[in-house]
């Protein structure tokens, strides 16, 4: 037995209340399921990559582009190291790698920004989370880039003193020739080789002694959220609603087919009945 669309509109208008009764069933039972899950909130911090006075770790802008990959630095988010800081700015128990697992990092394309997004329970705790995770990332990224610059610093100060002796044996040398020795001009060159290699090296240490680390900044700070994220009452609504239908339709069309009454001519034909 085949049915068109006409035969289907006709059990749907003569079985309308299986199909309107299943799917408030539907509705009702997802709005019960949606009631037993656990509320999760979100709240998100938006931080700004900014390019620190150590050469070498500067965002060049994009996602990946420059000395900075911004994917590394989503990564170093949710690292052991910022979690334990973050623990400690939260003043909790939670293990940090319970509270890294709360967090999720996205890098919006074009930009040098990371959004460290937290997942909590509650909605002060969220908020809390995602403030901590941003201050953890920029107060390490700081520590970092500076220890950077310190040891940058020592280097070209060992240089500078390295050849600063050199320049003294020189000079003691150049000071006992005799005005006619043939070695002074050789000596002489020496000295001024070095002589603008220490310039060099001690206008740089001097630039980087007087160098601000500048890490990043909040630009978005966390907010406190209204509403948990999950579970999504309009969509387990939706689905409910979904499933409700196609059950009602299932069975409209069961009872349809069960139905010995003849109701139209057709209905003979179909069942192999003369009336």
């Amino acid at each position: 037995m085949s049915y068109d669309l006409a035969d289907y509109l006709s059990v749907l208008r003569r079985h309308w209340w299986v199909l309107f009764l299943l799917v408030a069933v539907g509705v009702a039972g997802s709005a019960a399921v949606a009631r037993t899950r656990p509320k999760v909130y979100e709240a998100a911090t938006s931080v700004l990559v900014m390019p620190t006075a150590v050469q070498g770790t500067n965002a060049a802008g994009g996602r990946t582009s420059g000395a900075i990959n911004l994917d590394t630095e989503a990564q170093l988010v949710v690292s052991t190291d910022i979690a334990v800081a973050a623990q400690k700015l939260l003043k909790i128990a939670t293990p940090p790698d319970q509270l890294a697992a709360n967090v999720t990092v996205t890098v919006p394309p074009n930009t040098t920004v990371l959004v460290i997004t937290y997942a909590a329970p509650a909605p002060k705790e969220a908020q809390s989370g995602s403030h901590a995770f941003a201050i953890a990332y920029l107060q390490n990224r700081q520590t970092t880039a500076q220890a950077d610059l310190t040891a940058q610093i020592s280097a070209l100060d060992a240089k500078v003193k390295q050849y600063s002796a050199t320049l003294s044996q020189l000079s003691s040398r150049l000071a006992g020739l005799k005005a006619a020795d043939p070695s002074k001009a050789d000596l002489n060159s020496q000295i001024a080789t070095l002589t603008g290699q220490v310039n060099t090296l001690t206008s740089r240490e001097n630039e980087l002694s007087t160098a601000q680390v500048t890490p990043g900044k909040i630009i978005n700070d966390a907010q406190l959220p209204t509403a948990p994220s999950r579970p999504s009452v309009p969509l387990f609504l939706a689905s409910g609603a979904m499933v409700g239908l196609l059950l009602g339709l299932g069975a409209a069309l069961v009872r349809e087919r069960t139905d010995k009454r003849l109701r139209r001519p057709v209905d003979a034909v179909r069942r192999g009945t003369t009336g």
